[in-house]
């Protein structure tokens, strides 16, 4: 897949077929707009090309009325997502204040249609754009036609009678509801990091742990508890249970995220990690004694243990 990364590299091409949009998590309802894309693509005979944005929109404008956002997936994790589903090109706008003050006719004309080049454009059902969000299907409509470029826009994908949105996924996710987030996503949802010393309390109990430090600091963390997980490192791929929160029994004042990766003793500090969640085991609680909190890590392994017997997902 060919990557652009700043307005200053793009090739004018008028046979883009484009998709706007900040496509974070690409899940099952960015899929369908992908595959959309793809369709259009051949009957314009053009080529199927994504425009997103870098940082996420939501975080550049974050402010006292604009609650901070958490995005589901990294730039790069959407690079690979993007290209795994096909796509020939993708362009990563920087997102800065100045560009979001451009007004809606200004974006599609002059960076649309007059930098990117398109003979088409697929959008969702919900798509908004330029300053303020004030550009609709209408703008573009109306540009189209005096430009000679197609548009269509597509239904919602709902499942079970839910659109399925960035946002659903966020909400089943910081709630722990890792499973229903995995069903709206299609795919295990995934954090990726550095893994970092710790203090070394997992070895004293015989479940050494990685400590893990975001690679984005944005990136959402399901809610505290027991994780089923798998971890991805380069030397392969390994069952795992992992631990968000601010191990209560240790009296810890920081919120963490730490993995015990099952049958593996090596050295992986510095590594990059990535960590996807299966089903939540439990909450996260204050034992009484460290030899009461050892035993319920047995029983989170055996439980981990069943879950890839089942399931030998990414294992």
């Amino acid at each position: 897949m060919e990557i652009i990364r700043a307005l200053g590299d793009i090739r004018h091409d008028p046979d883009n077929v484009i998709s706007v949009g900040t496509f974070d998590g690409v899940h099952r309802g960015h899929r369908f707009i992908i595959q959309e894309l793809k369709r259009f693509a051949d009957i314009w005979n053009g080529k199927p090309t994504i425009v997103t944005f870098d940082p996420h929109p939501q975080i550049v404008l974050a402010g006292k009325n604009r609650p901070r956002i958490h995005i589901l997936t990294t730039t790069e994790q959407k690079l690979a997502l993007l290209e795994e589903l096909g796509i020939e090109k993708t362009i990563v706008i920087p997102f800065t204040r100045e560009f979001s003050r451009m007004s809606s006719d200004d974006y599609v004309q002059n960076i649309l249609y007059g930098t990117i080049g398109l003979k088409g454009i697929v959008i969702g059902y919900d798509h908004a754009f330029g300053r303020d969000r004030k550009g609709s299907i209408e703008t573009l409509k109306a540009i189209a036609g005096l430009k000679g470029f197609k548009v269509e826009q597509l239904p919602p994908l709902e499942i079970q009678g839910q659109i399925i949105s960035s946002t659903l996924i966020r909400q089943k996710i910081a709630a722990g509801e890792v499973e229903k987030a995995n069903r709206c996503l299609d795919y295990a949802y995934t954090i990726r990091g550095t893994v970092i010393r710790g203090e070394g309390r997992g070895r004293q109990l015989g479940f050494p742990t990685a400590n893990i430090e975001l690679e984005n600091p944005h990136q959402l963390l399901p809610a505290d508890g027991v994780y089923v997980v798998s971890v991805k490192l380069s030397t392969g791929t390994y069952a795992g249970m992992a631990n968000i929160g601010f191990r209560p029994t240790f009296n810890g004042q920081h919120r963490s995220v730490e993995v015990h990766i099952l049958d593996f003793d090596s050295d992986i500090y510095g590594q990059r990690i990535d960590m996807s969640f299966y089903v939540r085991i439990r909450a996260e609680k204050k034992f009484e004694s460290l030899d009461a909190l050892k035993q319920q890590l047995l029983q989170d392994r055996e439980a981990t243990l069943a879950f890839f017997a089942k399931n030998p997902i990414g294992v």
